[in-house]
């Protein structure tokens, strides 16, 4: 059975943007999940998290990173709970979510972190604890950045991030994967243009890590979705 926890904190001020294999997630386990139960915390109440049998797991702490409109929170709720808002609610404090999956015979608890737009990744503890209070940002397991592929101008702030990211932490044995979603938005001059393809190939070829192209409206490939 499946657990999901959702946990709501207050966001710090919004700006605009201007290998070792750790763990492959996979993430049909997800359509056969069992019932599940969800809580909410809000931490402008002072609360904290409650201990749980699935604090003695293995736990995974995934960040998803990307600039507004992208789609992150609408990958997460599809994973999650195989559900879609077509309403758009801008993300304006950290939400987690708990869903727990087995892997070759073990269960894992996943911490997925999903945030509003940072301005910049923290390159020291310090500014973690000024800037991003309990965001968790240079403690993640791995990362998930996300762009919009039919709005390629939000590829610069991820690939603006990636490179903070590198900067501020040793990143030997932490995935990264790149997402672009909102692939049914993707124009077919867009799909064949000269940017298109140097991104794909920037990603693949150069960064070398995971790319999924998926559209979080019709479910389409986020069960691709894979942290390696």
């Amino acid at each position: 059975m499946d657990r999901a926890k959702r946990e709501n904190d207050t966001h710090s001020k919004p700006t605009l943007y201007g290998n070792k294999r750790l763990l492959e997630l996979d993430l049909d386990y997800l359509e056969r999940r069992g019932g599940e139960t969800i809580t909410c915390e809000n931490a402008e109440s002072g609360s904290k998290e409650e201990e749980s049998p699935a604090d003695t797991l293995d736990r995974v702490k995934v960040v998803f990173l990307g600039a507004p409109r992208v789609g992150k929170s609408s990958i997460i709720r599809q994973f999650v709970w195989s559900e879609f808002c077509e309403e758009y609610k801008p993300t304006e404090r950290r939400e987690t979510f708990y869903p727990s999956v087995v892997l070759a015979d073990r269960l894992y608890e996943l911490k997925i972190t999903d945030l509003p737009m940072i301005p910049y990744f923290p390159v020291s503890s310090h500014l973690e604890w000024t800037d991003f209070r309990y965001y968790g940002l240079r403690s993640a397991n791995a990362y998930v950045l996300v762009f919009d592929l039919s709005n390629q101008d939000t590829f610069q702030y991820i690939r603006t991030l990636r490179e903070q990211i590198y900067e501020a932490r040793d990143m030997r044995g932490v995935p990264l994967l790149v997402v672009g979603n909102k692939q049914d938005e993707l124009s077919p001059a867009a799909a064949s243009g000269t940017r298109y393809r140097d991104i794909v190939n920037l990603v693949r070829k150069h960064w070398r890590c995971g790319y999924v192209e998926c559209s979080a409206r019709f479910n389409c490939r986020v069960v691709q979705v894979r942290i390696t």
